[in-house]
């Protein structure tokens, strides 16, 4: 056999290290965040759990736009920014004496692992349509994709039980677990011990009364435990606070602002805290509609840590993410606007007037022969781009369009919710490979009907 050349071994590293050196761009807040299939990302009020270099994203499935229970999602991740659906990881069950019907509410599904058993761990929120029922439910599986098998649901020292989190120590040898939960209406708020099985409540370790507090994270950083919160205001953004104590049994100390009161956590809450790489991490928030739970969309910023134990996070519109160092960076991105010399139209694509465009307008009548093509889109390098696109949808229906990049080379049918009609735009951000240099071509179409109406595209650049 023949044995490769050594400058042949040398041209595959160096391709292989042009194609995932990089990192890419974070756009928290206002976009829509596509997962691999083209498709919003539906994980809301979501938990996080890493398995050797893969991330899982497991949350609730808000499709349907309103607060009952259908799906909690479980998405895979080894970058933190690019997200493979995988499975539907609880779902609805119906029939007499189902706790988890269509008719019920599910909330804040947080997944841990139990290396005694062998076993993954979910518990959450768990609640009638009215929220009368207020209870912690729990469900187990033998993989980390499920699906997860109902055990039943608990009222915590027969106490009422409201927004939620677990959480396991990886510094304790015992692996301890934990449980933070509202209860009394939100007025208090309770730090438990779980079992060494993950599947009980072993103690009450602390209440702390009349704080008025929901939608917890647990992280720890140098010994010291941090636990993150939200104001109780419902689907409302607030200022989320943070307390750290050196035991998840206290004394903890007073409650300090997560972000400049006035940004309201730049409209967001809380959800989880995710651990990256040397002892960084990122505050992983929802931005709640509370008109339409399936436009909620997801606010992740970077947790700067200060003196004396503080900790804040600040805004950035896009942020690239180096999951090897989990180092952050502000970055920017190229515009292609719709009506920019790049940019042609083909058969009945047609200029349309749209008031919330950058320019005035945008363009429609993409699809059924409608074409807008975007030629001489930079690359960065031969790499992945995280691409934002701007667009109107003309009625109140979800719209969908195939982009193809480079004449085919690839290809994805690409998700737009609604928009609130032709005036009002909204953001989706794909993640699509790249040629190096102004040589890409972008082409939006829909062989089948009409697609949205697009104003621009942003390309990262590095």
């Amino acid at each position: 056999m023949r044995q490769p050349s050594l400058l042949f071994v040398c041209l595959i590293v160096q391709t292989i290290f042009l194609q995932n050196s990089h990192t890419l761009s974070i756009f928290p807040g206002d976009a829509y965040w596509a997962d691999t299939n083209g498709i919003p990302i539906q994980a809301h009020g979501g938990g996080f759990l890493k398995l050797d270099n893969t991330y899982y994203w497991f949350g609730e499935d808000k499709t349907e736009g309103g607060h009952l229970f259908h799906h909690v999602n479980c998405y895979k991740s080894t970058d933190l920014v690019t997200w493979e659906y995988v499975s539907h990881a609880l779902s609805a069950v119906e029939g007499a004496g189902s706790e988890i019907g269509s008719d019920a509410v599910v909330e804040r599904p947080k997944v841990i692992y139990n290396e005694r058993n062998r076993q993954f761990v979910m518990w959450f929120h768990l609640d009638s349509s009215n929220y009368g029922l207020a209870k912690l439910g729990i469900a187990i599986s033998n993989t980390v994709q499920g699906p997860y098998q109902y055990q039943g649901s608990v009222s915590p020292f027969d106490e009422d039980s409201r927004d939620m989190t677990v959480w396991v120590d990886e510094d304790d040898a015992e692996k301890s677990a934990y449980l933070v939960y509202a209860t009394r209406v939100n007025l208090d708020t309770v730090i438990a011990k779980l079992s060494s099985d993950y599947l009980s409540i072993q103690e009450r370790l602390l209440k702390l009364v009349d704080i008025h507090r929901e939608a917890y994270a647990v992280f720890k950083k140098d010994g010291l435990f941090y636990i993150v919160m939200s104001r109780a205001t419902g689907w409302d953004s607030n200022t989320n606070e943070y307390m750290y104590s050196r035991s998840m049994s206290g004394p903890w100390s007073e409650r300090f602002q997560v972000a400049p009161s006035s940004s309201n956590t730049f409209d967001s809450q809380t959800n989880y805290v995710v651990p990256l790489p040397d002892g960084k991490f990122m505050f992983a928030g929802d931005r709640w509609n509370r008109n339409d739970l399936s436009d909620s969309r997801y606010v992740w910023l970077p947790i700067q840590f200060g003196s004396e134990n503080t900790i804040s996070i600040s805004w950035s519109a896009q942020f690239s993410l180096d999951i090897a160092t989990g180092s952050t960076s502000d970055r920017s991105s190229i515009a292609y606007d719709s009506r920019s010399p790049e940019a042609e139209l083909v058969g009945g694509a047609t200029v349309m007037p749209c008031s919330g465009c950058d320019n005035g307008d945008s363009v429609g009548y993409i699809g059924m022969g409608g074409k807008l093509i975007f030629r001489g889109v930079r690359g960065s390098q031969n790499a992945i781009h995280s691409v934002l696109i701007r667009y109107a949808n003309g009625d109140s229906t979800w719209r969908f369009a195939t982009l193809k990049v480079n004449n085919g080379a690839w290809e994805r049918n690409i998700t737009f919710p609604k928009s609130g009609g032709g005036q009002v735009t909204k953001q989706i951000v794909v993640q699509v490979p790249l040629n190096q240099g102004a040589v890409n071509e972008i082409e939006i179409s829909n062989e089948n009907g009409y697609g949205p109406d697009i104003d621009v595209l942003k390309v990262e650049e590095w």
